[in-house]
């Protein structure tokens, strides 16, 4: 979720809601594919690789306050779907 601004921007990272089981596995996935982990909060890690940043939630949340309840959202709103990974050289 992102809040609206009076502007236009060029987004400079990509927020993930994950389920936190699968934290450890996403976490795993990414530094193996040489991200590095940058920032651990209770409801957030950040992982950067060329500049590029990955965040990934559990809640929806800003400075550590939760707006959006990432396991209900998961529950009412979300389609599991099956994806190929997508690669790209940087």
């Amino acid at each position: 979720m992102k809040f609206k601004e009076p502007f236009g921007r060029t987004p400079t990272d990509l927020d993930i809601l994950i389920r936190v089981e699968d934290v450890l596995k996403a976490v795993r996935a990414l530094t193996s594919r040489g991200f590095r982990v940058v920032v651990r909060e209770p409801f957030t890690v950040a992982l950067v690789r060329a500049g590029f940043i990955v965040d990934l939630y559990i809640h929806s949340s800003f400075a550590w306050v939760v707006y959006v309840d990432g396991k209900r959202l998961f529950e009412c709103c979300v389609e599991e779907v099956e994806s190929r990974a997508l690669t790209r050289r940087l």
